[in-house]
């Protein structure tokens, strides 16, 4: 499970993890929600899913607040942008 270590350190954080899964339920959760509030009736559903959705927005935030803490984990010490930007290509161009 080399992917789920974060920092070279070797070092996993279960915090990171739950935190992982809770910002994926909540992208899941909101793209569910956002499914079923074009229903022309309301009731307690309607403004349930709206609610839900609401307060599941954090997914995506959370997601990038967790990589920057990954990525500032990663590179402490020395810290090369050539180095850095180069590995950014290298995952995006090359799969």
């Amino acid at each position: 499970m080399a992917r789920d270590k974060e920092a070279h350190s070797g070092r996993r954080y279960e915090e990171v993890t739950l935190l992982r899964g809770m910002a994926c339920l909540s992208v899941i959760w909101t793209h569910t929600a956002c499914e079923y509030l074009h229903i022309e009736q309301t009731g307690f559903l309607t403004w349930f899913l709206i609610a839900s959705e609401l307060l599941a927005k954090f997914g995506v935030p959370l997601f990038v607040a967790i990589s920057g803490f990954v990525l500032s984990n990663k590179y402490r010490g020395s810290f090369s942008k050539s180095e850095f930007y180069l590995r950014r290509v290298r995952s995006v161009v090359m799969p």
